[in-house]
């Protein structure tokens, strides 16, 4: 600072009106209170599904024996623990392949489906053009 600066100083933490200064903006368009997330209805079932719905459903509904295809694939998207490698068993490639995605697939599992010719024809299938 020269001699002759005859700007006025502020003590340290006192905002000076610079890039980081108070502005005023309008609130956003949001509502805490009003639960955001949507429902989602599955094929095949009668009752919907949302955050609430538990780990043992979210199984239960990759049973291939009560459940259809778009059911389980639906489900596979789940990241709850477990999905994946449930999934990796499934009896249709479709369903398999999901597992690809899954962040808790393991090791042999993942060998045994990049190996099994169909589910790997599934996933180029589902990749995207």
């Amino acid at each position: 600072m020269n001699a002759g600066d005859e700007r006025a100083r502020r003590p340290r933490g006192t905002p000076a009106g610079g890039q980081f200064a108070a502005r005023r903006r309008p609130e956003a368009d949001l509502d805490l209170d009003e639960p955001r997330w949507e429902q989602l209805t599955l094929p095949g079932m009668e009752r919907t599904l949302d955050l609430s719905t538990t780990h043992s459903e979210v199984m239960e509904l990759l049973d291939p024996t009560l459940y259809p295809v778009e059911t389980r694939r639906s489900m596979a998207r789940s990241f709850r623990p477990g999905v994946a490698e449930v999934v990796s068993r499934d009896p249709h490639p479709a369903v398999r392949q999901m597992a690809f995605d899954g962040w808790d697939l393991s090791e042999g599992s993942f060998e045994r489906i990049i190996n099994d010719d169909d589910t790997v024809r599934a996933r180029l299938l589902a990749a995207p053009a």
